[in-house]
Parts: C-alpha cells; structure tokens; sequence
C-alpha cells in the first residue's frame, strides 16, 4: 500500500521566544575544537513545542559569547571553568530566532530573570 503525504516543513516564525533546554550533545568542530548542540523547545506562541537548534562554539574568539550563555544557563563561567552541557537540560531562556537560508536558527539567549513580562515560567530546580 502507498500514500502520498506532504512534508514540508514550515519554518519557524522569527522572533524571541520563551524556551527551555530540551537536549545537548557535545562534538568537535572539523579544527578540533569543542562544540555543543543545544535544542531548545519553544514554550509559548505560535511554534510552541517545536525544537530549534544552537550549536556554540568554545574557542578564544568566542570567549564574551560563551561567558553570556553559560551566565544566562545559570552555569559556572569565567577563567578556567569545567563545561557540563547536561547541566544545561531544563534550563530557561529567552530565545531569538531569526530565519536564515538554512533555515531558522537562534541567534540570541537572554534570561527569563530579566524579562518580568513572564512570571508563569520557573527554572527547574536542581
């Protein structure tokens, strides 16, 4: 038996959204250099439960980026810090999602303590 069915996707909507940390896994970019993939489940408006990716680079030129991700993650940060992206799962942010020619991607994480216009979303407790 055959069927015809459409799977075309449709794009996520660009804009900031609330999220929180569904996912990550940990690679190495092609130069050698720690990357982690995280997926973020959105968790309001008009894409929510659907999972958009960020993959983040840990090198020197990165090293301000990479301080606001793992302080917006509630996460060590500064000189000389162990990395645990597992710690990140459950995790809230706000996120923006901008649409690009591969597709959406998220461009930005602010933290939900920051943004009283969400009082209904808590972190997850550790």
């Amino acid at each position: 038996m055959s069927f015809t069915v459409n799977l075309t996707e449709t794009p996520l909507r660009s804009g900031t959204f609330p999220a929180k940390v569904h996912s990550t896994r940990e690679i190495k970019t092609k130069k050698g250099d720690p990357m982690v993939f995280v997926d973020w489940s959105l968790l309001d408006g008009p894409d929510a439960g659907r999972i958009v990716s960020q993959g983040i680079v840990f090198v020197p030129q990165m090293v301000s980026r990479n301080n606001h991700i793992l302080r917006v993650l509630g996460q060590p940060h500064g000189a000389d810090v162990q990395v645990d992206p597992d710690a990140w799962v459950g995790r809230l942010a706000l996120v923006k999602i901008v649409l690009e020619a591969q597709g959406s991607q998220v461009v930005e994480i602010t933290s939900v303590g920051t943004n009283t216009a969400l009082p209904q979303y808590e972190e997850i407790p550790f």
